[in-house]
């Protein structure tokens, strides 16, 4: 390879960063005070059980808000036929 191909080459790489493993020691402070402020931090992240069950029953109230005018309309169809069967024919 002359120059410009070993130019051309490494332009067309990608840096990509490469993984790193560590181990690293902590006392059992300092892992508190990490852990701790992480595991808070998701906690913040997360929504408790009685907010999740509430957005489900509004979620289910406005799928019940859609389907009520359906349902009412049905429904008075249905007591028409109960109020008035038909007359038996006459042959």
């Amino acid at each position: 390879m002359n120059n410009q191909e070993k130019e051309t080459d490494h332009s067309s790489e990608k840096s990509v960063p490469a993984k790193i493993n560590l181990d690293v020691r902590l006392c059992k402070e300092c892992k508190a005070t990490l852990f701790n402020r992480r595991d808070f931090e998701a906690d913040r992240m997360k929504k408790p059980p009685d907010v999740r069950a509430y957005e489900n029953l509004i979620q289910f109230e406005r799928g019940i808000r859609l389907l009520l005018p359906k349902f009412q309309k049905l429904l008075a169809a249905l007591q028409y036929v109960a109020a008035f069967p038909r007359l038996p024919s006459s042959r």
